[in-house]
């Protein structure tokens, strides 16, 4: 039967999967990833953070918004590494926490370099909404992109 479109099963989406998740997370670990992994500190090089500033356009027929991405700045000390780190949510699951909720905060965007180049961490992370580190607003960048 023809539905008008085709399907791919070899296609993965990929899905959340939450801490009452107990019996997923024990496979998971048994095959060797394991979901509570963090990163260790001593891989970190160096964090980098963006600022995205919102702009508003007009065309002469109407308005919309358009962003620009602004270097606030790299973060080298392990103190403030970690207060990033507390606050850290994978940019990956943005989409599925962020369009359904209010827990994002999206002014911010910040990738993890490691020492190795580990592109696996290399990847956008934002802060938990209203979690932004106060030493990011004093940075000379951030500063700049809100003048």
């Amino acid at each position: 039967m023809n539905w008008g479109h085709s399907v791919r099963y070899d296609r993965y989406d990929g899905s959340l999967i939450y801490p009452q998740f107990t019996k997923t997370i024990a496979l998971l670990k048994e095959y060797g990833f394991d979901v509570y992994e963090t990163v260790d500190m001593d891989d970190i090089d160096y964090i980098n953070v963006l600022y995205r500033k919102e702009n508003t356009e007009f065309n002469g027929t109407y308005s919309y918004v358009t962003y620009d991405y602004l270097e606030v700045g790299s973060v080298y000390d392990a103190q403030e590494q970690a207060q990033v780190l507390e606050q850290a949510l994978n940019t990956d699951y943005h989409w599925q926490v962020g369009t359904y909720t209010d827990l994002v905060e999206d002014t911010f965007e910040f990738s993890i370099h490691t020492k190795t180049d580990n592109e696996s961490l290399q990847r956008k992370f934002h802060f938990k909404k209203g979690m932004v580190p106060d030493f990011i607003y004093e940075m000379e960048g951030y500063q700049k992109a809100v003048k």
